[in-house]
């Protein structure tokens, strides 16, 4: 079957949102779409690769030692960094960073799946607490984003290169970037109703209300996040 781009530009302020579904453009309110992210490790210089390998070697790339070249550069082209080789210390309430690349990857262990059961209880207020709403596995990738949805000016999902997964790339209204993978659709669909409707129909009454707090502005209105899915849908 031939396949169609659906590029999906969500405005969450003005209830524009509608993304992953199919065939669908968001009203010409929403602002142009922004070029697509690409990682490519071909891009990297001889030195950069190195220093990846390195670290891949010692287990300080993702807390595995004995990385192959060609888990080095899967772990790149998801979006991960040398942050972790340089003593990186993740976001507050974050879940184990090696636990989730693993999870990420399809690779996780028993091990790493009640570590990140655990973390959940941490997570951030903006994430759902509730596993009926959102997995552990989206939520620990979540939980990678440092910076609060009050905080952001865009978001931006694409596939991943090996078409594994989908990296969310997060732009905040100060220019920072944050990078984390969906590893799945569910977890993709998991993240788009979150985006859309925050489960404020859904959650319990006392989670209800920390989820408005967390995706409402400090005078209690709608925040103005720009969402755009540039997906391939069979």
């Amino acid at each position: 079957m031939a396949r169609r781009r659906t590029r999906d530009v969500v405005d969450v302020a003005t209830g524009l949102a509608t993304a992953a579904t199919e065939g669908m453009r968001a009203s010409s309110r929403a602002s142009a779409p922004s070029r697509r992210p690409r990682r490519q490790w071909s891009n990297l210089s001889a030195a950069q690769k190195e220093r990846y390998f390195s670290a891949g070697r010692t287990g300080r790339l993702d807390g595995r030692p004995g990385l192959s070249a060609r888990q080095v550069r899967e772990y790149y082209n998801r979006g991960g960094t040398l942050k972790a080789a340089r003593g990186y210390h993740p976001p507050k309430g974050a879940a184990p960073r090696a636990a989730t690349l693993r999870a990420q990857a399809g690779v996780a262990t028993k091990e790493d799946v009640a570590a990140l059961r655990a973390a959940r209880e941490k997570a951030p207020s903006w994430i759902p607490k509730d596993r009926a709403l959102l997995s552990d596995d989206t939520s620990a990738s979540l939980s990678q984003i440092g910076s609060a949805p009050k905080n952001w000016k865009s978001v931006v999902v694409t596939p991943l290169p090996d078409r594994s997964g989908f990296l969310m790339t997060v732009t905040t209204k100060r220019g920072a970037t944050w990078v984390t993978v969906l590893p799945d659709r569910n977890a993709l669909s998991e993240v788009g109703s979150l985006l859309k409707t925050h489960y404020l129909d859904f959650a319990d009454p006392k989670e209800r209300e920390e989820l408005k707090k967390a995706w409402s502005t400090a005078s209690g209105g709608e925040l103005n996040i720009r969402v755009e899915f540039m997906i391939d849908t069979p």
